[in-house]
């Protein structure tokens, strides 16, 4: 049981880093430390709104694993 809580951890961990990857330039600093006006309001669309809604959920699953690993051990 605890080998495959494990496997499962290692398997969201990558990827949500993978998720956060892809989200790049998009986000609220626009790729630079001094960002724009325009870049801080920016709304997310198409493929960048469904990354972060993925990576918000993942993220979340993963959080759940590790509580219940956590109690496991």
């Amino acid at each position: 049981m605890e080998t495959a809580l494990y496997f499962v951890m290692i398997i969201l961990s990558i990827l949500l880093l993978g998720l956060v990857l892809l989200q790049g330039k998009s986000n609220s600093f626009g790729g630079s430390l001094t960002g724009g006006s325009d870049s801080i309001y920016r709304t997310r669309r198409g493929f960048d709104r469904t990354v972060f809604n993925a990576t918000i959920i993942v993220g979340v699953i993963w959080a759940v694993f590790a509580a219940i690993s956590s109690v496991v051990q």
